[in-house]
């Protein structure tokens, strides 16, 4: 199957053809009419739908440049907030951020306790 732009040569050279031979084809005027406004709709459309696939590209260009930024800022803070609270408190949930597990030969012992909530020191 040919793609849509070897069909739109092929139907704009009939097109074309009809027009440099109108003393030939009179009878099929009415048809040359509609196949011209045919072209020029599909032909539209096509431009519409390039312009809309770069408007797609660029969204998803600077959707992507906006998710490596919000990484970069999400990484940030959480190293923040850990450094501010410990990063084994459990206050870090308050901020979505898992804790990190406790570690150690006695590592039972610690996770049967309930850690308590430290008071954050004054931001700086």
């Amino acid at each position: 199957m040919k793609s849509i732009g070897e069909r739109l040569i092929l139907w704009r050279r009939l097109f074309d053809g009809l027009t440099a031979h109108p003393e030939d084809v009179a009878e099929l005027a009415k048809e040359h009419a509609e196949l011209g406004r045919c072209l020029e709709e599909i032909e539209d459309q096509m431009y519409q739908a390039d312009k809309h696939e770069a408007g797609l590209r660029e969204a998803n260009r600077r959707r992507l440049e906006l998710e490596g930024q919000i990484a970069e800022l999400h990484g940030r803070i959480a190293f923040l907030l850990r450094g501010r609270y410990g990063k084994r408190n459990n206050h870090l949930h308050g901020f979505g951020l898992e804790p990190q597990g406790v570690r150690g030969p006695n590592r039972r012992k610690r996770a049967a306790t309930p850690a308590e909530p430290a008071e954050p020191p004054p931001l700086q």
